[in-house]
């Protein structure tokens, strides 16, 4: 379109030269430029030039600008010269309109050029600590997400906060789930301060205003509209506790924490910049604690799930030691003399009072609380003891089992929610595979130099590989099964 243009413009602007020879040829030229704009016309609204369209609508803008400058100009010029008894003539006007609008395209072009470079210069002299506070506060919401530990989550926040901030002390205040009491989880200058609140209802003034309003309180004498039985409320508790701004961790309306930040120490109030990054950091802080909430509660669930699929497999599993017992032990009574059989009879009962509290620790491991410390776990151990929980469900669904090699190096993690990674892998598979010949369950491991990076079930199991640093990925393929890869750091 642009080359059609082209051809079609040039001999229409052509047919000028002619003239100037004084030849003349039909006003051909006119009707030729005509259809040029028109092609050009039709190629921006076509095809949507974002630059042309940029730089036309932004020169009418700027024309546009200048010449009601120029206007106005014009009319003080002319008010002037008629209070000075001076005539002007429509050349003047002209003049005087046109010079009028130079001079305004002029400083339109000019003065936002001006004005960034003035605040370039300001940023790299004066605003160069506050341009590195706010990095530091950037970094710190991006870091959020990927620690795993609350506690940690807190100390880094106070940390990071109290040192971009330089505020003398700092607390953070957090709701533990289904309770009214936000507890100070973590702080910076408390001791040193002397305070001792550790503790705020969650009816307290604070609480009520940021989450009626869903915004932060800036105590600067400017910027609060309380009431007046609100405001003693506050001094009360600023006489303890001096602190000058307060931002609340909220999501879906629902008020989680509050962070509370004294004074500065070079006595700089808080800008609107400062604010919107502290307001992200706490709005980031919320959507993590509401996320690990949920997660706790459907790993509750999905436990419960899990535990109550187990209770048939432990009848089964229990059953088969205690049979055994009770039988050598009702035997007791006519062979009790024989040697033979006391040492039978021991070795026997040993080894099954010895399995049913191995059946019992498994359980008890898989059922612990979230709050779980890593040890040294042996996975084909393991993979055994989920086997032995899950036999019967492989019996009677006709799947085979083959288990992995022994002697695999241990890896960093958590027993029981290992235990509970591979129980689902399993159960889901067993359900997969249920009534067909060739079902079979394959656990094959291998060692690798490096480590590469779906039902409820499986996002626990998504859930508790990354909480151990790992990976989990799946490959399917309808008439070749499917294979899940599970990744684990070993211990060194």
């Amino acid at each position: 379109y642009i080359f059609i243009a082209t051809l079609v413009g040039f001999p229409g602007g052509a047919t000028n030269f002619p003239l100037w020879y004084d030849i003349h040829i039909p006003p051909v030229g006119n009707g030729l430029i005509f259809l040029y704009l028109v092609i050009v016309a039709l190629i921006i609204s076509r095809y949507q030039l974002p630059l042309a369209t940029y730089d036309f609508v932004h020169a009418a803008v700027y024309i546009g600008m200048a010449g009601t400058l120029a206007v106005f100009a014009v009319l003080m010029y002319a008010v002037v010269s008629s209070l000075l008894d001076v005539n002007l003539t429509s050349g003047d006007l002209l003049n005087g309109f046109l010079l009028a609008m130079m001079i305004s395209l002029f400083f339109l072009w000019a003065v936002p050029r001006m004005k960034t470079g003035a605040d370039r210069v300001v940023e790299r002299t004066y605003l160069r600590k506050r341009r590195g506070q706010s990095d530091r506060l950037k970094n710190l919401a991006q870091q959020i997400c990927a620690i795993s530990a609350e506690d940690e989550i807190f100390e880094t926040t106070v940390r990071e906060v109290s040192a971009a901030m330089d505020v003398s002390h700092l607390g953070l205040f957090v709701r533990a789930e289904f309770s009214d009491t936000l507890t100070l989880r973590a702080g910076a200058g408390w001791e040193r301060g002397g305070f001792t609140l550790r503790a705020l209802p969650t009816d307290s003034v604070l609480a009520r205003k940021v989450t009626q309003q869903q915004a932060p309180l800036v105590f600067d004498g400017a910027e609060n509209e309380l009431m007046t039985e609100e405001q003693a409320e506050i001094d009360r508790l600023r006489i303890n506790l001096p602190f000058e701004a307060v931002f609340p961790i909220l999501t879906e309306g629902v008020l989680l924490g509050l962070l509370v930040l004294g004074p500065r120490g070079d006595r700089e109030s808080y800008t609107d910049r400062d604010i919107a990054l502290l307001e992200a950091i706490c709005l980031q802080i919320a959507i993590t604690l509401r996320a690990r909430q949920l997660e706790r509660r459907a790993n509750q669930a999905e436990k419960l799930i899990s535990l109550g699929t187990l209770a048939a497999g432990l009848a089964h599993e229990l059953r088969n030691p205690l049979v055994s017992i009770r039988t050598f032990t009702a035997l007791m009574a006519e062979q009790g003399g024989d040697a033979e059989f006391r040492r039978e009879f021991h070795t026997v009962v040993e080894r099954d009072v010895r399995r049913i509290g191995n059946i019992i620790d498994h359980v008890s491991a898989f059922a612990e609380n979230n709050q779980v410390k890593f040890t040294a776990v042996r996975v084909d151990e393991v993979i055994a003891a989920v086997y032995d929980i899950a036999r019967p469900e492989f019996v009677r669904s006709g799947v085979r089992f083959v288990a992995p090699d022994a002697g695999l190096p241990s890896v960093s993690g958590n027993y029981g929610q290992l235990l509970q990674v591979f129980l689902n892998l399993f159960q889901n598979a067993i359900h997969a595979l249920a009534g067909r010949p060739d079902g079979c369950v394959e656990v094959r491991a291998q060692v690798l130099a490096g480590k590469r990076g779906m039902g409820l079930g499986l996002a626990i199991v998504k859930r508790i590989i990354e909480g151990h640093r790992g990976a989990i990925t799946v490959t399917s393929k309808p008439g070749h099964g499917t294979t899940f890869f599970v990744h684990l750091p070993c211990l060194p």
